[in-house]
């Protein structure tokens, strides 16, 4: 008995790969918390994908610590800016 070639031709290759491009593009547009919930949701909570999940939490991590640095440095010139201000002389023409 020879092997079969079931879903292996041009169309049935064309039609997985249009079909990864879609799921791709919706991944990428889910942020890191959507997706830790998308995974929850499919496979309970803690559950399988560990690599996935460790990515996500640094992901996460990573942006939150991006968003208190850029708060930090905008306190910082809040705070310079307020502390030298004097107000200035207007020029004589």
């Amino acid at each position: 008995m020879s092997k079969s070639r079931i879903n292996r031709g041009i169309a049935r290759r064309a039609e997985l790969q249009n079909k990864a491009s879609i799921i791709a593009e919706e991944r990428a547009k889910r942020s890191p918390k959507e997706q830790l919930t998308l995974l929850d949701q499919r496979l309970g909570k803690d559950a399988g994908a560990s690599k996935e999940r460790r990515r996500l939490h640094l992901m996460i991590e990573s942006l939150e610590e991006k968003k208190r640095s850029k708060n930090a440095l905008k306190e910082k010139r809040d705070e310079k800016s307020s502390q030298g201000k004097k107000p200035r002389a207007k020029k004589r023409s």
